[in-house]
């Protein structure tokens, strides 16, 4: 169970949760300016993957809500849901064991404040330790470590459709030895495309 309690993300916004994403919609499109938020399905949408996205998670418990050791953040949201007859404090009616009261602060600038269950809770500190170790995959630009003449004859050919250059063997292309301005490209397989004039 994956209870929204309050959210940077404004009242009217609802939470979806299947490991390993929580998928929030329904909110205030104003907050784009401060949140890496997406359009999904023709609406907004923030995906958050637990498993990449995770800052911290922490466990708020009536005692801290008392103490006021709840700092930051989580302290503007449990003002905001401290509204209605219970407020807050029905959310630690749930049973001491069963359910948690969580904020949980993510990399995309979000802070949310849940009642989670103990699986979740345990999938949720799983993120956060899986996040630490997370450095997303660096896309290297093609043209990067090519000769700027064998670049330019590779976006002529293939302006051409004389090729592609995920089929290129890099390798073997190289400035013509005959020719002035020409480059020699030469596929994957071996075969020459041509002498491209550049």
């Amino acid at each position: 169970m994956f209870n929204l309690i309050a959210s940077t993300y404004g009242e009217q916004a609802s939470l979806f949760f299947m490991a390993p994403r929580i998928t929030i919609s329904g909110f205030d499109p104003s907050i784009q300016c401060t949140h890496k938020v997406s359009k999904n399905l023709g609406g907004l949408a923030d995906t958050i993957n637990i498993n990449h996205d995770l800052l911290s998670v922490e466990i708020i418990t009536q005692e801290d809500l008392g103490r006021k050791k709840v700092k930051g953040a989580a302290l503007g949201l449990l003002g905001a849901a401290l509204v209605g007859p219970l407020g807050i404090a029905a959310y630690f009616m749930g049973g001491k064991n069963d359910y948690s009261v969580v904020n949980v602060s993510t990399n995309k600038g979000a802070t949310l404040l849940a009642q989670v269950s103990k699986d979740v809770l345990a999938k949720l500190k799983q993120g956060v330790a899986a996040s630490e170790l997370y450095t997303p995959a660096v896309v290297k630009d093609f043209f990067e470590d090519l000769d700027p003449s064998i670049a330019k004859a590779i976006k002529v050919a293939e302006g051409k459709s004389l090729c592609k250059k995920e089929n290129l063997d890099l390798s073997k292309c190289r400035m013509s030895a005959i020719g002035p301005n020409k480059v020699l490209l030469v596929n994957k397989s071996g075969r020459k495309i041509g002498l491209i004039q550049i």
